[in-house]
């Protein structure tokens, strides 16, 4: 997984083509760090509460459910993957 990540970055570049970088890195940073940090507490506090295979299930489950809360707010389907071959 990493190398395919690596191999996009590569062939992509790591920094977007934006008129405005700035702005683009700092909202990345939000991103990455104030909703991660607001995010996780209440994540793994909930999968202490319940049983481990209850807590194994929900974390498997939750990428889906993104994915379909995604499409709902969105409107339409995920789009195909853009990842040459």
């Amino acid at each position: 997984m990493y190398l395919a990540v690596a191999g996009i970055t590569w062939g992509e570049g790591l920094w977007p083509h934006v008129a405005h970088l700035g702005q683009v890195v700092l909202m990345m940073a939000y991103v990455a760090t104030v909703t991660t940090a607001l995010a996780h507490p209440p994540y793994f506090a909930g999968a202490a509460a319940v049983r481990a295979a209850t807590a194994a299930v929900v974390m498997l489950i939750e990428p889906v459910s993104a994915v379909l809360l995604l499409a709902a707010i969105a409107g339409r389907a995920p789009a195909e993957s853009r990842v040459r071959r």
